[in-house]
């Protein structure tokens, strides 16, 4: 047990290496300016960027490298200034507002198990197989990514501190179930020992055209800066049909509750509509549209009206001009108005 250990890690670290014979490359570059036309806190712009390049490879076993799928990536991303100082929003208007960093998005391990049953140890964006709603794609703010009572209530190993986590899926079909346990503060990699965990579980379902998720997780901070222990609970429900004028509708609905103490978003919800082949056909653009509220511990409730549209202009080329009004951002600033445009390359 303890040479196959070995041999894990040390694959894991070689990863890089052994990716570059046969791999898979994918990765992104965005760029993006948001404008807070009024309300919040003050008037302003900031500039957004991110960019990330991942690799995988399937690698068939020898003596000293187990077989199964490896992957790598790195991620950088950066910003003029934080979107929230302008808004003073808790439901971020743009997913790519970060602070200057490049770091390893992805090293990590996976393999099959069992019949239906898959293994996943190393650096991982939590983002990737938990609390996704997939017909959010094309909406900006953070409500429509992770439910923000679980994504401000603990320290999530997801964009941009991916973090060391250790992960189950059971998957039939249209079935599945997932189980991880991620570290407690992945925007320190070295505190993956100590600093708290996350613990968290899924599963889902699909029958037809109706798809529902469920989850829990339980956090524990162990001290990490800014953060008190949680847990609680999330439900997604996704309904997709067709139109008589062939567009593909899809709606959505995001629900999610925390009992951290002291609370502090104990409720969020989020609602919306996908649609495709708006002005162009072969689903080359799409209007989104969404609604996200959070409830505030002795604060006024945080509501975000979102519309965006989509085009793909050339090839994997992207441009996205989306507008946010913003009602009692953070329960306590004035009503906000954020139109965004963002500049997407996908390879």
């Amino acid at each position: 047990m303890k040479n196959t250990i070995m041999r894990l890690v040390l694959c894991l670290m070689l990863s890089p290496a052994v990716l570059a014979d046969a791999a898979t490359w994918s990765g992104y570059v965005k760029l993006e300016d948001a404008d807070n036309l009024h309300g919040g806190r003050r008037i302003g712009n900031v500039i957004n960027a991110a960019a990330k390049i991942a690799g995988t490879s399937h690698v068939i076993g020898s003596e000293y490298v187990p077989d199964g799928i490896y992957k790598f990536g790195l991620l950088g991303a950066t910003h003029t200034r934080s979107q929230n100082l302008y808004t003073g929003a808790i439901q971020n208007t743009s997913q790519l507002d970060a602070q200057r960093e490049i770091r390893i998005s992805n090293l990590s391990y996976e393999s099959n198990l069992a019949p239906y049953i898959t293994g996943r140890v190393g650096i991982m964006d939590l983002e990737s197989y938990y609390d996704i709603t997939e017909a959010a794609t094309h909406l900006l703010n953070t409500a429509f990514v992770n439910a923000m009572a679980l994504d401000e209530n603990t320290q999530l190993a997801s964009f941009p501190y991916p973090g060391v986590g250790a992960m189950l899926e059971a998957r039939n079909n249209q079935d599945y179930a997932l189980l991880g346990l991620y570290q407690g503060n992945p925007q320190e990699l070295h505190t993956f020992l100590y600093h708290g965990y996350m613990l968290i579980g899924e599963a889902g379902t699909k029958v037809s055209h109706f798809a529902v998720k469920a989850g829990a997780w339980i956090y524990q901070a162990g001290g990490t800066p800014d953060y008190n222990n949680a847990r609680g609970a999330y439900f997604i429900g996704q309904q997709d049909w067709r139109t008589d004028s062939n567009r593909d509708m899809v709606a959505f609905m995001q629900f999610a509750f925390s009992d951290e103490k002291p609370k502090y978003i104990p409720y969020s919800l989020t609602l919306g509509v996908r649609s495709n082949n708006i002005f162009l056909d072969n689903n080359n653009d799409w209007l989104s549209a969404g609604i996200g509220k959070v409830w505030l511990y002795n604060l006024p409730s945080e509501v975000v009206y979102e519309l965006s549209y989509a085009i793909r202009f050339y090839d994997y080329w992207y441009l996205k001009p989306d507008i946010q009004y913003l009602v009692k951002p953070s329960g306590i600033y004035s009503n906000a108005t954020v139109f965004l445009l963002r500049l997407e390359y996908w390879f």
